[in-house]
């Protein structure tokens, strides 16, 4: 219900169906916050300027993502293979973002897919971000097999994140999916891992020119992307 003029205390209470009493603290906690404006001269409440704010990071959070997804719709346009974009929920990779490649022969994923992140080259990008010590708290129970492929040693798997911390890219080869080999490179804001792209390729495609042209792709997505966020919020 729009209120141009506002609304009094007891006007929000009756439309919300509480006690003035409960609601009471609420508005003046939100006024405080100014999510809520206070005219006293009317007693009336409006929305306030912090309300206005939070809609313009989100207009412009939906600005990013319909970015993000044309830059990956570049990387595939680039080498014709699958490319995903995907965040860290837990100790999961979550792909937000995929683009298939044109190829009869491709990886087979989806938006919303789960899966443990270090049995991924775009989950290892994503764990390049974290201690070793965190990465044990994330999986109390080891590492488990998800393909005969998969590494269950930590230790081998610590190896490979200081890598990707040095040189900025990840590598998996058969570990979450049979035949199809994987190149990821996180995705910083502020020197912190907030994201990673990935390219993924059957394995009888993976030539190493192939390899060396999807690297250099990603790489200058990396930068393109960074360059969006970097002075916005990102919390896709």
């Amino acid at each position: 219900m729009r209120q141009p003029e506002g609304m009094t205390l007891t006007e929000i209470a009756k439309s919300n169906g509480m006690p003035k009493g409960s609601i009471s603290p609420i508005i003046h906690t939100l006024a405080g916050y100014k999510f809520l404006r206070f005219d006293e001269l009317s007693g009336r409440y409006s929305i306030g300027i912090r309300c206005y704010e939070i809609g313009n990071e989100y207009i412009a959070q939906m600005n990013v993502s319909d970015e993000i997804r044309e830059i990956t719709k570049k990387i595939v346009a680039k080498c014709n293979e699958t490319s995903h974009f995907a965040v860290l929920d837990g100790s999961d990779v979550v792909y937000l973002m995929k683009q298939d490649s044109s190829e009869a022969i491709r990886m087979v994923s989806s938006i919303g897919k789960r899966i443990p992140a270090y049995s991924t080259a775009i989950g290892k990008a994503l764990l390049s971000g974290y201690t070793n010590e965190k990465i044990a708290a994330l999986y109390p129970g080891g590492l488990q097999k998800i393909t005969d492929k998969t590494i269950t040693d930590p230790e081998v798997l610590y190896t490979q994140l200081k890598e990707i911390r040095d040189t900025k890219v990840a590598y998996e080869t058969e570990e979450s999916s049979l035949n199809i080999t994987c190149i990821a490179v996180p995705v910083e804001k502020n020197g912190e891992v907030v994201a990673a792209l990935s390219v993924s390729i059957p394995l009888f495609r993976a030539m190493e020119d192939k390899k060396k042209q999807i690297k250099e792709v990603l790489f200058e997505a990396k930068g393109e992307i960074e360059a969006l966020i970097k002075t916005l919020p990102f919390n896709i």
